[in-house]
């Protein structure tokens, strides 16, 4: 929880360096392509899925400076699942990280700001009446002081920022809207420099990385008796672009997610769940190029084959899931059935799993 990442020492007051420091989880390097993702059970990064209050995020963490796109003090819980996850979260190659965004604090209006070596940024809290808003912003700031060196000729910088506003009304019910986004961009060679000898590296081409995404997540939940219900509507646009003077590459993705879920107890601490999905996809993507440029394999997968593209897809997923959780004293079980269709593939999948844990 939220407390736990705000003291457990040597986190930076980052919930990335915590989840790095659980068992299964790899770190990747600091300062690279892939700084910031997640290794889990050896899965390649980026094949786990994040999802921020029931809606998949393209990236959690900035790449360049280790930190993550969201402000601590918004942070309501982290969970991370290696292994064992429940049908609600799909299909995933490695793991599933689950983040809630906090509620804001609907009596008294609190805020800081903080600010290190390589970031500053700020969050504040305030009552409205029956509601509640929440915001925070960060910006990296050394390039302010440097424009490039040997390694970089567009100094990493990052940005990130979090709003929300919550109403609880009658009868346990809430409502919830929260905007989040985030971007990196940085420029440097495409070759290694040192590498390279004083021909080669007349003829090295610059490289600009330009990554960010935009979200608006919709959140309604009730609970009545014995019954809890939560329906969740996000969109979220992520934009992928790499230029080079030669050659370029553009990702334009959109995605669209209706959610519902429903929890119903049973006795004691047996219970229910149920509920369906449907996430609609729409991609841009673009690449103009001549060669293959295999330096780029991290930041421009179809500029490193050397593949010219210009397409346009869409396509929906739905899933529908039921999953009793049993509680036997120290023994939990989730016997679960999933079924899913891809209109893609134009099949719908049965994905039965069971989990145990003692």
């Amino acid at each position: 929880d939220r407390e736990r990442v705000e003291k457990t020492p040597g986190t930076h007051d980052d919930p990335l360096r915590l989840i790095q420091s659980l068992p299964g989880v790899s770190m990747t390097p600091e300062y690279s392509p892939t700084a910031g993702s997640l290794s889990i059970r050896g899965a390649l990064p980026g094949e786990s899925r994040v999802l921020f209050d029931g809606v998949e995020l393209p990236y959690l963490y900035h790449f360049q400076q280790y930190a993550s796109v969201i402000h601590t003090r918004m942070l309501d819980r982290l969970s991370v699942y290696p292994s064992g996850f429940g049908v609600t979260y799909g299909e995933s190659i490695g793991g599933v990280v689950a983040v809630s965004s906090r509620s804001p604090d609907p009596e008294r209006v609190h805020g800081g700001m903080n600010i290190n070596a390589i970031m500053a940024g700020g969050y504040v809290q305030a009552p409205a009446g029956d509601s509640g808003l929440s915001a925070s912003g960060r910006r990296s700031f050394m390039d302010a002081f440097e424009s490039g060196n040997d390694q970089y000729t567009l100094w990493p910088a990052f940005w990130d920022y979090l709003g929300r506003y919550e109403w609880s009304g009658p009868a346990g019910g809430r409502v919830a809207v929260t905007s989040i986004g985030a971007g990196d961009v940085y420029g440097r060679y495409a070759g290694d420099t040192e590498a390279l000898d004083q021909v080669e590296q007349s003829e090295n081409p610059e490289v600009v990385y330009d990554r960010g995404f935009h979200g608006l997540i919709a959140q309604h939940s009730l609970t009545r008796g014995r019954l809890a219900t939560e329906s969740v509507v996000g969109l979220v646009r992520d934009d992928w672009t790499v230029g080079l003077s030669t050659a370029d590459q553009s990702r334009v993705e959109q995605a669209l997610t209706l959610r519902n879920s429903s929890a119903i107890t049973l006795w004691k601490e047996h219970s229910l769940h149920l509920g369906a999905e449907t996430r609609l996809e729409w991609l841009d993507r673009q690449a103009a190029t001549d060669r293959s440029w295999p330096e780029l394999t991290l930041e421009a997968p179809l500029l490193a084959r050397g593949v010219a593209v210009d397409e346009r897809l869409s396509t929906a997923l739905v899933g529908t899931w039921v999953e009793p959780r049993l509680v036997f004293g120290d023994l939990r079980l989730q016997p679960g059935l999933r079924l899913s269709g891809d209109t893609g593939t134009g099949e719908w999948v049965p994905e039965p799993r069971l989990i145990g844990r003692a």
